[in-house]
């Protein structure tokens, strides 16, 4: 693509387009019309003028005057060393950006509680993430890496949390009762204590530290739709033996009633 700028300089009724003015020309002229085009056609236009009126004439010359000038200009262009042809990429050193749209009622699951969830995204890939109401997301970073990378984060949130589906997650959290598992990027759901194994846990601590990955399954959600989740149950379903070394799950012993001491009316204190 080239730009010119035609002048027209006119008296009564004699005109003259000038090619490529310079200030002295716009100075003293009565047009600065400024157009860029293509090999293929004029792409854009700006006109400033002091006659009161152009005649279709003098704007039909300008027109074509223009797009003669800007062929030869994109020729020269193209025949300088490497732009013989558009690049099939852009430079490895060019800053990269993706765009892409999401449901408005899910910003703010990417968004995260205080902006934690997109901060988390922007740190883990050194990109830029901007996020309008409407959904869309404008990711740019220093490789088309980073981008994708921040891409796949963010689709994974809007995504939809699966009853049934076994993910591995991670762990950012311990409990007494269980194990606190990010599914995807900002979903977080628990899993029992009693879901992490077919053997007996008192402390999921003693197997698990925050950081670890672990395989779950989906099996329900709260009233917080907050997904709860069950690592034993995965374990069966992908045919994986467990690997914690815990002790079987034992039969609560029956109750044995102590034995009564029957007191005698003469050893009561009165």
């Amino acid at each position: 693509m080239a730009g010119v700028s035609i002048g027209l300089v006119w008296d009564d009724d004699n005109w003259v387009t000038l090619t490529d003015i310079c200030g002295v020309e716009d100075f003293c002229g009565d047009m600065d019309f400024k157009i860029a085009s293509t090999t293929e056609g004029i792409t854009a236009i700006q006109m400033d003028t002091k006659a009161t009126g152009l005649t279709d004439e003098i704007v039909e010359k300008a027109l074509q005057q223009a797009y003669e000038a800007n062929k030869v200009i994109v020729e020269k262009m193209l025949n300088c060393a490497g732009l013989e042809k558009p690049r099939d990429k852009v430079s490895v050193h060019a800053p990269k950006i993706a765009q892409i749209s999401i449901s408005p009622e899910k910003v703010g699951l990417v968004i995260g509680a205080s902006g934690r969830t997109v901060r988390k995204i922007q740190n883990d890939t050194g990109t830029l993430v901007e996020i309008d109401e409407t959904g869309k997301v404008t990711i740019s970073g220093p490789t088309e890496e980073a981008v994708e990378a921040a891409k796949k984060a963010i689709l994974q949130i809007v995504s939809d949390v699966e009853l049934g589906k076994i993910y591995t997650g991670k762990v950012v959290g311990l409990r007494s009762f269980g194990v606190l598992v990010e599914v995807v990027p900002g979903r977080e759901g628990m899993c029992h204590i009693s879901e992490l194994s077919d053997g007996y846990i008192r402390n999921a601590a003693d197997y698990v530290k925050v950081g670890d990955e672990i395989p779950v399954k989906v099996i329900g959600f709260d009233d917080f739709e907050r997904p709860r989740l069950s690592r034993r149950l995965a374990l069966k379903e992908l045919g994986q033996e467990e690997t914690w070394a815990t002790p079987t799950r034992k039969e609560s012993s029956p109750r044995r009633d102590r034995p009564r001491h029957h007191r005698k009316d003469d050893n009561r204190r009165l």
